[in-house]
């Protein structure tokens, strides 16, 4: 006998809550050396800025040049739709402020959330792949996230 839809959904959900929340982030001034893009893939390289006195970012600390191969799909791990925030048009508008910036040769707060990049070769960790990007503004100006992992 199959159990009940809505018992299967409670579950489900306690089984969901009761799980860690890996969140946390961070983000670093930096000066985007190239930015090529078709469509929503892009591959970005950037030269990290860090500020003096700050803790170098865990992703950029040790590269010189950081290389962010992207796209954008569903986070890995999210198994019911991608988190409303992240859609495909703040995807792309987050690409263009990058755009902006390049063209322009403005430095940028370029960061990541949760498992924000996953390196492509575990040998390399300076060239990574990124599944979504949000663009954020607040009291510490703009920013763009990279997403991989479903926080």
């Amino acid at each position: 006998m199959r159990a009940p839809a809505t018992a299967v959904s409670t579950l489900v959900c306690l089984t969901l809550a009761s799980m860690p929340l890996a969140a946390g982030g961070s983000s670093e001034r930096v000066s985007i050396t190239s930015l090529t893009t078709k469509g929503a893939d892009y591959i970005l390289v950037v030269t990290p800025n860090p500020s003096q006195g700050t803790v170098p970012d865990p992703y950029m600390k040790s590269c010189k040049q950081f290389e962010v191969r992207g796209t954008y799909r569903w986070l890995k791990g999210a198994l019911f739709g991608q988190d409303a925030p992240l859609s495909r048009k703040g995807h792309l508008e987050a690409l263009e402020y990058l755009r902006k910036a390049f063209d322009s040769r403005q430095p940028v707060n370029f960061g990541w959330v949760g498992t924000g990049f996953v390196a492509v070769e575990p040998a390399n960790p300076c060239v990574v792949k990124s599944r979504a990007l949000l663009m954020v503004t607040d009291d510490r100006g703009t920013q763009v996230l990279s997403f991989y992992v479903s926080p």
